[in-house]
């Protein structure tokens, strides 16, 4: 009887710790919306910024990391780094 006791208390537990996790989440989750919603920092000047607002984001398939869904935006990208060697921060 004991055993049963033990395990309908942690099993208690394990649901409480469970539901307070769940509940502190949605917070956490607002907080990093809002975080990556906000313009990147500039820490070294214009170069950083013709960086960030040049280069276009490159997508990979899931599990596929030799061939990329838009090939388009790696070709403009390697392009713009070829044209700006000078750019460094």
């Amino acid at each position: 009887m004991k055993p049963l006791r033990g395990f309908a208390f942690f099993f208690a537990l394990l649901i409480t710790v469970l539901n307070m996790r769940a509940a502190s989440s949605s917070s956490d989750d607002a907080f990093w919306v809002t975080f990556w919603q906000q313009p990147r920092t500039a820490f070294y000047g214009a170069d950083e910024n013709a960086f960030y607002q040049n280069l276009k984001e490159v997508m990979f398939a899931r599990n596929e990391y030799d061939r990329c869904v838009n090939p388009k935006a790696l070709d403009d990208d390697a392009q713009w780094l070829k044209e700006h060697p000078n750019v460094l921060f």
